[in-house]
């Protein structure tokens, strides 16, 4: 029996992509610091009655990327500097 993996899915879809070898491992970071975002939004609105509000997921995103990048996360700032759609979601 096969053991389910979480993001194991992510893995498989960016190897099968066109996403170039080298932002890979980057994409995969970013995409887990996004999924964490939104978990962070989601738990504020349910448990701190915020509202939902997307900007503030985006700019959480933005703020923590930065972050990371300060931290050495050098794939993750090779896919935020690349021409990635993503880098074009800030407010």
């Amino acid at each position: 029996r096969r053991r389910r993996v979480p993001f194991l899915w992510v893995e498989e879809e960016i190897k099968s992509s066109v996403v170039p070898k080298d932002l890979r491992k980057g994409l995969k970071s970013l995409i887990i610091l996004v999924a964490w975002e939104i978990w962070k939004h989601r738990n504020a609105c349910v448990f701190e009655k915020l509202r939902l509000n997307v900007q503030d997921v985006i700019r959480a995103v933005n703020m923590e990327c930065g972050l990371w990048c300060m931290a050495g996360a050098s794939k993750l700032r090779n896919v935020i500097q690349s021409d990635c759609v993503l880098t074009q979601l800030a407010p």
